[in-house]
């Protein structure tokens, strides 16, 4: 298992200040867990977003929040899991099986709609391929 910090500060107004991280590398394997750490509650309109950067193929979504003042917590993200035909694969037709999300990307956090001087440190644990 390894693991790859983002910190990221917010600047601007009240109500509308924001921060995007600013890492190149490259994450290949797959998304285990996630932990998100906040100085101290922004605004009540703040939004968060873990997300691929496009670079090898779409940009996904890994983890969102939106207007939530305080997004700190341990998270595990997940997609189902699907047949080689793209059918999503469940237990017993109804309750589908999660699976960690696959990466070969770069990531980037982004906060908006916050207030400034917000610090938001994300830790993202992942297994290489």
């Amino acid at each position: 298992m390894r693991s790859r910090l983002y910190s990221v500060t917010t600047s601007g107004s009240a109500g509308s200040a924001s921060a995007t991280s600013d890492v190149t590398e490259v994450i290949s394997g797959k998304i285990v867990a996630v932990h998100v750490k906040q100085s101290s509650a922004g605004a009540s309109t703040q939004d968060f977003a873990l997300k691929t950067k496009g670079g090898n193929g779409i940009a996904r979504t890994i983890l969102a929040f939106t207007d939530t003042a305080d997004p700190s917590g341990m998270y595990y993200p997940r997609e189902t899991a699907q047949t080689t035909a793209g059918v999503n694969l469940t237990f017993d037709g109804t309750h589908t099986i999660p699976t960690c999300i696959p990466v070969d990307d770069g990531l980037e956090v982004t906060i908006l709609q916050s207030n400034s001087g917000k610090t938001v440190d994300v830790v993202v644990y992942y297994e290489e391929d």
